[in-house]
């Protein structure tokens, strides 16, 4: 005993010293579970972090773009935009545009740039840079030769003369595709951190931007210099330090910095028109709180660790003692081990590796079970392997072989039948282990033996009955499911998983799973009713609830089970099915739905609702039935419904009532009432037969103001079809009616107008600014009030003064538009009167006055060049006397033509008195105003005016200068017309 106490005492030693081996390795490698955590902690933060900011800056990067494209196409629909353009009138530009570039930049501070271009690349208008123009752009700025050259809109990041900036560019193109110039946008990269520092609080933000790029940041104070790249931030202290500690070409780090732990994220760019990177954002958060979560972990686990160490050390010290006292029990036990084999079921058996597998050790049991005496074995009267039944000697033989190639330590048979000394057989379980020498051959076998005969017998029993619990299930169309109560496993047969449509490897055998399938409105009901049952407070588990669907959809389920239960009274496990109930609670539903919708119609709708019987006699009615006859219920179900009407339709009433009893119906028969205050009411009544019954249903309504009102409104309605001017049209101009009097004044027919453009009435002499603001206001939902010049069916000028009101639909949408004109033609005529020179048709006298006053106004205000030309016909006296006061008139008009067709639409012309004319330029310098004057008298000369042979004009021109008044304009215009005419006539001349 000293002897095994002191082996078992360095067994002891060993155990300790692995145990604590053990103990560490657990401890160094949850250390690096911790690690690991912290650094799929900060990997999980970047993915979030990274992912948001990258949604977040293309869906701004997009609403960008968009905001700037709407406003380019609102700027290109002006006419006069559009003109300066292809002119490319800087000046003209520039006024108008000026008032529009300070709101943009109201709009957005970071708004750098708007530049238009010509249509050969050149600067035409920096409104940021106005001094700066002409410069070629196609040679430095591949992104606008992209557009001009694809003829496409472009956005994207480009460096320029003054930074970079991120640009959206569109081309001005006319009908057939051809460039007429472009114009871009450009807004600070310092934008995009702005607005996303604004969106997500607690990031700080910063931008590295090539230096090359840098022109217009350099005199910024928080500019800092890193490499090839200058930093761009609010908190410049904090990346100042930081960006010193980092790889740019890696997505993160983790840079502690005084204390404090910072996640910096690195892989998100803003890219050019190219889509190229062209800067790099830099993100920090503060994540110092990770640290501390990290210390307090690993200081909990030490402590921890070393509580559990000492723990185990004592609990195996005493472990040991008690082995020693149970060893020695099991020495004592293992003496009488053979003897209760002897008195069991269980067979200890032991074969020889040979053919026939002679037994060499048998316990006595088995004569209990199969009738041989142990001697028989030893004796080798009786070979083992004739006794195994032959339709089982193969296979029990195949396995002994494949244990043996495979040199398995132990195996188990599949049952086998042994033949017993009465010549019945036996099933038998046989565990076997190999026992090999030190050789390492396998020279016999030990196994046990059990007697399983009456095990097959129920299994085979439970087999059918499994079988035929199969072929009922599937035969009534419900879905099975078993559930281990103890491991929250449950089984979902395949006719359970096809109900709600999926695949037998797309559901988890687990409750969690069906939980989460439970429709959200139905889980604490559902659970309540399982729970209930559980608690044994119920018979069986019966509930109605919704799952989903793998398409999304919710299918309602009857399901129902019933638990087992253990000793304890607890659940183990709960059998069940479920039946698709979809269908039948869709029908209920909408049966609920009807009844609670004709209930509620019933009560509160404004139509009378009665029942009557066969004889017309009243059997209930709703509020509004007895409302317009004046009666209460009672008062009513004493009289008849034939008793109200008046005496002139008492015969057609029961005829009436007679067929609804044949056919079932009667719709929209009209009749007179009588009501308790004695009033003939006119009534329109529609009956119906209750199928199966003879009870009928009438619905009622009081008709007599409907009928007044009615006609009242057909007769207003006609006065202003016949006297107003309206027109309808959808959203996209399409008219859809139009009153008598417009198609009258038109000229158009009614048919023939509808589903006319709206466009196609438009006056080709129109201006196309006013339709632009016109539809600028409709299309907000404002009122729109002003004058139109339209066209007849003949095509004459018809002038309108026009309110278009937008219609809305019940949802308050713009669906259409409705016009209310006044024609005021006659006045337009006569203010065109007013205006013209009668002879000529050009501007008269007054008309030049007022229009000079007012261009001469807007060169005082906003310092903008201002030209006035003077034209003298020479010689016209002569005309007259040679030829006629009427040669002459038509001389005079024919003069008053060509200056028409060569001048601008912003200048104006008239007949300053005789035969002198005035041309009145805005927006025209010296050198513009000289051009223009020489071209009208090279064009007069040329031109003929037979029978005069050649006609030649004397033209004097004047230019304003700031400050000068409107009657020294006129006065040097005057002044070198008469310079010109002294001079010889036949010329230009400027003082």
């Amino acid at each position: 005993m000293i002897l095994m106490a002191i082996y078992y005492q360095k067994i002891k030693r060993k155990v300790f010293l692995l145990f604590f081996g053990i103990y560490l390795l657990f401890y160094l490698l949850y250390l690096f579970y911790l690690y690991g955590q912290q650094q799929k902690r900060v990997h999980a933060e970047y993915q979030n972090h990274s992912l948001q900011l990258q949604k977040f800056f293309a869906v701004e990067r997009e609403r960008l773009v968009d905001f700037y494209n709407a406003r380019i196409a609102g700027l290109f629909r002006s006419k006069a935009i559009i003109q300066a353009v292809i002119t490319e009138n800087r000046p003209l530009l520039r006024n108008l545009l000026e008032e529009r570039y300070r709101l943009l930049l109201r709009e957005n501070p970071f708004l750098t740039a708007m530049h238009f271009h010509s249509a050969r690349g050149a600067s035409l208008l920096r409104l940021h840079r106005p001094e700066m123009y002409g410069d070629n752009l196609l040679a430095v700025r591949p992104m606008i030769r992209q557009m001009q050259t694809g003829k496409k809109a472009l956005s994207g990041f480009e460096e320029g003369y003054f930074g970079i900036a991120f640009r959206i560019m569109q081309p001005l193109l006319d009908h057939q595709g051809k460039l007429l110039g472009s114009l871009e946008f450009g807004v600070d990269p310092e934008y995009f951190g702005k607005v996303a520092g604004d969106f997500f609080p607690g990031l700080d933000l910063a931008m590295l931007v090539p230096k090359s790029s840098l022109q217009l940041y350099l005199k910024k104070k928080e500019l800092r210099e890193y490499k090839e790249f200058f930093l761009l931030c609010k908190n410049t202290e904090l990346f100042t330090k930081g960006i010193g500690y980092l790889d740019l070409s890696r997505s993160y780090s983790v840079v502690s910095l005084e204390g404090r732990t910072y996640l910096f994220l690195m892989d998100l760019y803003l890219k050019d028109y190219r889509n190229l990177n062209v800067i790099q954002m830099v993100m920090a958060r503060d994540v110092s709180q990770w640290d501390k979560d990290f210390a307090r972990e690993f200081i909990s686990l030490s402590i921890l660790s070393g509580l559990l160490f000492f723990l185990s050390l004592f609990i195996i010290n005493i472990g040991f003692n008690w082995y020693i006292s149970r060893l020695r029990q099991a020495i004592f036990d293992l003496e009488n081990l053979h003897s209760l084999f002897d008195e069991g079921d269980t067979i200890i058996i032991k074969w020889k590796n040979n053919s026939s597998w002679d037994v060499s050790f048998v316990t006595e049991n088995i004569k209990k079970v199969f009738g041989y005496s142990r001697q028989d074995f030893l004796s080798g009267r009786i070979s083992y392997s004739s006794l195994i039944n032959p339709n089982d000697l193969e296979r029990v033989a195949t396995e002994v072989k494949n244990a043996l190639q495979r040199r398995d330590s132990f195996f188990i048979h599949e049952p086998y039948r042994l033949r017993t000394a009465g010549g019945d057989y036996l099933w038998l379980h046989d565990s076997t282990r190999l026992l090999y020498n030190a050789r390492g051959e396998v020279e016999t076998f030990l196994g046990y033996l059990n007697n399983i005969s009456d095990l097959v017998k129920v299994r085979n029993e439970i087999q059918v009955a499994n079988e035929r619990f199969e072929l009922a299930v599937a035969g009534s169309n419900d879905g099975l499911w078993d559930w281990n109560v103890k491991t929250n496993e449950v089984y979902f047969s395949p006719r359970w998983k096809q109900m709600l449509g999926y695949q037998e490897q797309e559901i988890v055998d687990h409750l969690d799973f069906w939980s989460k399938l439970v429709h959200p409105d139905d889980h604490e009901g559902v659970m309540r009713v399982l729970n209930y049952h559980l608690e044994r407070k119920s018979d069986f588990y019966e509930s109605t609830h919704r799952l989903l669907c793998k398409d999304g959809s919710y299918k309602w389920i009857l399901d129902r089970g019933k638990a087992t239960f253990n000793s304890e009274g607890k659940p183990v496990r709960v059998v069940g099915f479920h039946s698709d109930l979809t269908e039948k609670v869709l029908r209920e539903q909408r049966l609920r739905g009807a009844l609670d919708e004709l209930e509620a119609i019933f009560k509160t709708t404004r139509d009378g609702i009665a029942i009557l019987d066969k004889d017309s006699r009243f059997l209930d009615s709703n509020p509004a039935y007895l409302h317009f006859t004046g009666y209460s219920r009672d008062e009513l179900l004493q009289t008849s419904c034939i008793a109200m009407s008046a005496p002139e339709f008492k015969e057609r009433s029961r005829q009436i009532i007679q067929e609804v009893l044949e056919q079932g119906f009667v719709d929209q028969y009209e009749k007179v009432c009588i009501v308790k205050d004695g009033r003939r009411v006119l009534v329109t009544m529609s009956m119906a037969r209750l199928p199966g019954t003879e009870t009928i249903v009438v619905v009622a309504r009081d008709i007599t103001q409907s009928q007044r009102q009615q006609a009242e409104l057909r007769r207003y309605v006609e006065i202003v079809d016949k006297y107003v001017l309206t027109a309808s049209t959808d959203l996209h101009g399409t008219i859809r009616k139009v009153s008598s009097a417009f198609s009258r004044v038109t000229g158009y027919p009614i048919e023939e107008i509808v589903g006319f453009d709206f466009s196609r009435l438009r006056h080709p002499d129109a201006e196309g600014e006013t339709f632009s603001t016109l539809w600028g206001e409709i299309l907000k939902g404002n009122v729109w009030h002003g004058e139109l010049k339209n066209r007849s069916k003949n095509g004459e000028a018809i002038w309108f003064e026009a309110d278009i009101v937008p219609g809305k639909n019940e949802v308050h949408e713009i669906s259409g538009y409705t016009a209310i004109y006044q024609d005021i033609t006659d006045k337009k005529y006569i203010e065109k009167i007013s205006i013209t020179d009668p002879l000529t048709q050009i501007y008269n006298r007054m008309k030049l006055d007022e229009v000079l006053h007012r261009e001469w106004d807007r060169a005082c205000r906003y310092d903008h060049h201002l030209a006035l030309l003077m034209i003298d016909i020479d010689h016209f006296k002569s005309v007259n006397d040679t030829f006629g006061h009427q040669v002459g008139d038509q001389v005079l008009k024919s003069v008053a033509q060509i200056l028409s067709a060569y001048v601008r639409q912003i200048d104006a012309v008239g007949r300053w008195g005789g035969e002198e004319f005035v041309i009145i330029a805005p927006h025209t310098d010296v050198a513009g105003a000289l051009s223009l004057a020489e071209k009208i008298r090279h064009k007069i000369e040329e031109a003929s005016f037979e029978p005069v042979a050649n006609l030649t004009v004397s033209i004097g021109v004047g230019s304003y200068h700031q400050g000068e008044a409107i009657e020294e304009l006129i006065k040097k215009a005057d002044d070198s017309l008469y310079h010109a005419k002294r001079s010889g006539r036949n010329q230009v001349a400027m003082l």
